[in-house]
């Protein structure tokens, strides 16, 4: 049942994206200006119909990748990857939010060498730094680091938000799992950003968690082997985190 509804929700989103890519795409222009004058009173709809449209865009988007990746039928190419050159990808490709929020980004560590997807890597802690950005006021530090420990290696993204329920540790890597019903309304989202790293994690042998640091402030880490099989058809062996620096 469960594999059912994973090819379900896969070929669903398949068959929205392509229409409500175009529709963005649509809504986008006429918005901007560039089909021609947009009278005023329909400006404010128009661009509200735009930012709704993007959001449905990357929903879709990450229901496709999670349920592709549940189904084992994602692509994952590995290859020896130094830690230390995804991190600055990471902070480009997010800069616009960085400034945004008149945030610092502070990258630490020595690094490490593993056999990465780098862009997996990249997306899986995107969606960290992007949370860490969302529920941190302005002005924060956020703090990217990668290090080795006891045989394996560790990226670590510290925030300084209000903190993660003790109670909810557990939970806030399920799909569509949010801190409170209010967070995506204020916050924006759906919940999907972290199931989406956990299973890029786990398609690496690693695993991801977050540290109870108390009321305020929250620690991610994911953590992958040093050594990984090249290829998809041989899975890593799976990494245990009690291996991990916590």
């Amino acid at each position: 049942m469960n594999r059912a509804k994973d090819e379900f929700l896969a070929m669903t989103g398949h068959e929205l994206r392509t229409p409500l890519t175009a529709i963005h795409a649509s809504l986008g222009l006429v918005a901007s200006g560039i089909l021609g004058e947009v009278p005023e009173s329909m400006q404010g709809s128009l661009e509200t119909a735009a930012r709704n449209s993007d959001r449905l865009v990357k929903l879709v988007n990450d229901i496709i990748s999670l349920e592709t990746m549940s189904l084992g039928v994602t692509r994952f190419s590995f290859a020896p990857t130094q830690a230390l050159e995804v991190i600055p990808q990471v902070v480009d490709l997010n800069a616009m939010l960085i400034q945004e929020n008149k945030a610092s980004v502070v990258v630490r560590g020595e690094g490490f060498v593993a056999n990465l997807d780098a862009s997996r890597v990249t997306q899986a802690l995107t969606n960290l730094l992007q949370n860490a950005l969302k529920f941190s006021p302005p002005r924060s530090v956020v703090t990217l680091a990668a290090y080795e420990s006891d045989g394996c290696g560790l990226f670590e993204i510290t925030d300084e938000g209000h903190g993660i329920p003790h109670e909810k540790l557990n939970d806030i890597f399920g799909k569509f799992e949010q801190l409170d019903s209010s967070d995506s309304r204020l916050y924006g989202g759906v919940g999907l950003g972290l199931a989406i790293t956990r299973a890029i994690t786990e398609r690496h042998g690693g695993q991801v968690w977050v540290d109870d640091t108390g009321e305020t402030g929250t620690t991610f880490k994911l953590a992958v082997p040093l050594a990984i099989a090249a290829s998809i058809s041989s899975p890593a062996s799976p990494l245990n985190v009690e291996d991990a620096l916590r």
